[in-house]
């Protein structure tokens, strides 16, 4: 229900996974029409890496502020998967909005604002993606608090750690005011990158570092 809590979602969770679809996935959701963020003022606010391995979880209409937070708000990573953000609100943290380093993860309608560092040399990006048969999808990436130009991260930074990485999908994100738009770099091959806006200092730049093969970008 409505409320500030001071409580983070990670490894000592008691969220069982879902049943194996997203038909019936475990739900974790705000009460409709209520604004309910969670604030836990250190480490990260979702934390799904190591053990136990979660899948088939969603994560709905909930505003997860990483003030005290490190290097990341929110991070996905080892066996977990299918793991999805929905209208979701990420917000104020001096690291990656999000880090996602499983298969299959899905952001729906999130919006990323207010995130990284003014300091110098303090490079974070809004999504990092890191893994295979992600969806990230009508959503608000912008903001970084360096601002525009070089140092201030990405939108969303392709970057596969469990590669290649391959069937990622970007379409239908509005992206602005970060030190540039969406960047596919390899390992990865298979990513579409379709119907995005971008503006104020945002591209799309794909291969500048490793193997990108079959990257199909178009009505941006």
């Amino acid at each position: 229900k409505v409320g500030t809590y001071t409580e983070s979602i990670g490894l000592g969770s008691t969220i069982a996974n879902g049943g194996g679809s997203w038909g019936t996935a475990t739900v974790v959701k705000g009460a409709v029409g209520e604004t309910v963020t969670l604030q836990p003022g250190s480490g990260r606010v979702v934390d799904i890496t190591g053990t136990p391995t979660r899948s088939w979880i969603i994560f709905e209409n909930l505003i997860l502020n990483g003030t005290g937070t490190g290097n990341e708000i929110n991070k996905f990573a080892d066996a977990s998967n299918h793991i999805r953000f929905k209208d979701m609100e990420i917000t104020t943290g001096p690291g990656h909005g999000i880090i996602t380093a499983i298969d299959a993860a899905e952001f729906i309608n999130v919006n990323v604002h207010d995130y990284g560092s003014a300091t110098t040399g303090s490079v974070r990006h809004a999504i990092y993606q890191q893994g295979n048969n992600t969806l990230v999808e009508d959503c608000q990436l912008h903001d970084h608090l360096k601002g525009l130009g070089v140092g201030g991260g990405y939108g969303i930074h392709q970057f596969s750690v469990i590669g290649p990485g391959s069937g990622n999908v970007f379409r239908r994100n509005r992206i602005w005011n970060n030190g540039s738009g969406i960047l596919i770099s390899g390992p990865s091959t298979g990513t579409i990158a379709h119907s995005n806006v971008l503006f104020y200092s945002a591209d799309i730049v794909v291969g500048s570092s490793g193997a990108t093969t079959n990257s199909n970008v178009y009505n941006n």
